[in-house]
């Protein structure tokens, strides 16, 4: 991977992202609205395998339900099949609860990784149905080759 690669995944600045008459930032990924959509929203982030990440979600309406999907990185499937949901009303979804903790906030729903794996890699989309936000996920891993060699 070249060092311009590298420093650009690190780097990476979250989408600037227009919600009707709402502004969102793309420094703070943190939008206003008065329609009853996003306060914050999912920032793209690069991490190191095994690292922690918390992808943020939070609207202006307390009594919405939070619903985390996925898209792992590299799918070709392009069907709504390939799109998983692993929250619903800020609950895991019982067969992701090894891989995905989520922290209730007081107008929205944060998801957590605690250990990423290359596996993780992908897009998260973050609704409250109808609206919706989406970041990637990027995990960079170290993989070692060991040549041997005779004498």
């Amino acid at each position: 991977m070249s060092l311009s690669l590298l420093h650009m995944l690190l780097n990476w600045e979250v989408f600037t992202i227009n919600l009707n008459s709402g502004h969102c930032s793309n420094i703070a990924a943190v939008c206003w609205s008065v329609n009853g959509e996003f306060v914050t929203i999912p920032a793209n982030v690069a991490v190191l395998m095994n690292d922690r990440v918390k992808l943020t979600c939070t609207t202006d309406d307390s009594s919405s339900s939070i619903f985390w999907y996925f898209s792992a990185s590299g799918s070709t499937d392009t069907t709504s099949d390939s799109t998983l949901l692993i929250v619903n009303d800020c609950n895991v979804e019982q067969s992701y609860q090894s891989v995905y903790h989520t922290e209730p906030t007081s107008a929205g729903c944060n998801l957590i990784i605690n250990s990423t794996r290359l596996a993780d890699a992908g897009t998260y989309q973050c609704s409250d149905q109808p609206h919706y936000a989406a970041a990637e996920l990027v995990v960079l891993g170290i993989h070692f080759v060991m040549l041997i060699s005779e004498f």
